[in-house]
């Protein structure tokens, strides 16, 4: 075991497929999408017809 993870800890990975495992793990359901910062406060500015 000890072999196995000194060879893991060679592997490296790209920017690229770094994000490509953190969207993957939003689509999964594994982590929480990111907070969207634009669509906080979309119910406070409905119109209210009278």
């Amino acid at each position: 075991m000890i072999r196995a993870a000194d060879r893991w800890c060679r592997v490296s990975i790209s920017d690229l497929e770094r994000h490509q495992l953190t969207l993957l793990r939003t689509e999964l359901g594994l982590d929480p999408p990111p907070a969207n910062p634009d669509h906080r406060n979309t119910n406070q500015h409905k119109d209210i017809a009278a």
